[in-house]
């Protein structure tokens, strides 16, 4: 498993974006304490897997795409895609990971799903009859992937059954 500093050159961020808000609502930092209540053990650090950058990937381009960080991370984690992906055997080529907002009643709750467009559509046209959907974001599996993989090589990285291995010189 890559510690922080490690996992700041895989995924391309800074140390302090990705110790203050990978995953966090609020953008607290991190603070050690007992296990369980807080994000790690005191005396412990936080270390990453190939999963973590996955994810990382999927929040960066759903915020790319108008959606606040807070938001999109809190939806891959909450579904989690990434975990999702790297289990199965193979991604089925032109998937993609959706996310809408379902506004009913004056409030949004965020919906997503993943698969193939036309699965997408028929979750979203299931949705409409309860709620309005204004907008969806999509983002393709494999390019998410392509991306996590190339900047892994690039920080010196290889992704062997789903763990980062440092390449060898």
């Amino acid at each position: 498993m890559i510690k922080t500093q490690e996992f700041c050159g895989i995924i391309a961020e800074t140390y302090a974006t990705v110790r203050n808000v990978y995953g966090r609502l609020g953008r607290e930092p991190r603070m050690p304490g007992p296990e369980g209540e807080v994000d790690f053990a005191a005396g412990r650090h936080r270390r990453y897997v190939f999963a973590d950058a996955v994810a990382w990937r999927f929040a960066r381009n759903l915020s790319s795409h108008s959606l606040d960080w807070d938001t999109a991370a809190s939806i891959v984690s909450r579904e989690h895609i990434a975990d999702n992906i790297l289990t199965r055997a193979s991604i089925g080529k032109g998937e993609f990971f959706a996310v809408w907002p379902c506004k009913k009643d004056g409030k949004i709750q965020w919906a997503a799903w993943q698969g193939l467009p036309g699965e997408i559509a028929e979750m979203i046209q299931h949705d409409s009859r309860d709620c309005e959907i204004n907008s969806v974001l999509m983002v393709s599996c494999d390019k998410v992937m392509n991306e996590a993989t190339e900047l892994a090589f690039a920080a010196g990285y290889a992704v062997i059954d789903g763990d980062l291995v440092p390449l060898k010189d």
